[in-house]
């Protein structure tokens, strides 16, 4: 009798078990294309739930797809353009993307992978492995950063691939748009939440033309990196705690020149990048990923816009 009880109860247990799935669309890794249009990956994770009686909810991840989509600056002209991975359960996450040309790199930051695709959604290749790839102008070349290994380059397919920088605290490199240089940052880690990031610029060969001075640049643990401006105005973009500022956050542009000059603007976000005319920014904040028209010469930004399904 016992016996039928227990299994009565828990035939009950079974019977209050709830399960459903959960679909979860973001837009990530965003970056500029050559023409002036926005290129980034909608990340599509499908999810299985379940509601067992007095036990907390569970779930694990059963399928994920990421598509390459394209706009242009103002949010108009959506184009979902092709399917890159699907899988089960995971595909991995993009890091970020880079476009030059016909082209578009972009990596996944669970399996170190590097690949590149054209615009159109064609030719999707595996050529290397590492994270943060950026094509040189032409999109002839790769620049890229291996994990505590330094900077590399590769060709587009992969092939002539040697290091560039052996520096394993050199990250996000940014090929400038001239494609005579590559500015990176050195992370110098304070501790696990503190990180001293140091602005330097080399050549295509590795060597070093320009450093700024180790406490110009503070910057938290996170995407981050730098990015270049117009070639004419010869300055980059970069995150950071302005030590002048009382560690106010924000960005600054360096420019290059006789003499160097700075300018910061106190802005909350992170990634930023650069469009090919100077005019927009792209950032990441706590909503999201979002364009924002950047006025260099008043430092001031307008009408954001959000990238959201």
């Amino acid at each position: 009798m016992f016996i039928l009880f227990l299994a009565a109860i828990m035939m009950f247990f079974q019977g209050c078990t709830k399960t459903w799935t959960e679909k979860t669309v973001v837009y990530q890794a965003p970056n500029w294309t050559s023409d002036g249009k926005i290129a980034f990956i909608e990340n599509i994770t499908v999810t299985h739930e379940e509601k067992k009686f007095l036990f907390p909810q569970n779930g694990w991840q059963i399928n994920q797809e990421l598509w390459l989509w394209e706009c242009n600056s103002d949010g108009t002209g959506m184009n979902r353009i092709g399917l890159l991975f699907s899988a089960e359960p995971s595909t991995g996450n993009p890091t970020n993307t880079s476009s030059a040309g016909d082209w578009v790199t972009f990596s996944i930051g669970d399996t170190k992978e590097i690949y590149i695709v054209k615009r159109d959604g064609t030719e999707l290749k595996k050529v290397g492995e590492g994270t943060y790839p950026d094509f040189s102008p032409d999109a002839s070349k790769i620049v890229y950063q291996k994990d505590n290994q330094g900077i590399w380059i590769m060709n587009r397919d992969g092939t002539g691939n040697f290091k560039v920088l052996n520096d394993g605290s050199a990250t996000y490199p940014a090929w400038s748009n001239d494609g005579g240089r590559i500015a990176f940052v050195k992370d110098t880690v304070v501790d696990p939440y503190y990180h001293r990031g140091i602005l330097k610029i080399i050549d295509s060969s590795g060597v070093l033309l320009y450093s700024f001075r180790e406490d110009s640049i503070i910057r938290v643990v996170g995407t981050g990196g730098v990015d270049w401006g117009q070639s004419d105005l010869n300055a980059v973009i970069i995150e950071v705690y302005n030590k002048i500022n009382n560690y106010e956050r924000g960005f600054e542009i360096f420019f290059f020149g006789t003499p160097d000059s700075m300018v910061f603007v106190s802005y909350i976000a992170s990634s930023y990048r650069w469009s090919p005319d100077s005019k927009y920014l792209i950032a990441h904040d706590s909503g999201g990923s979002f364009v924002v028209l950047f006025d260099l010469t008043q430092g001031i930004l307008s009408h954001k816009w959000y990238l959201k399904p």
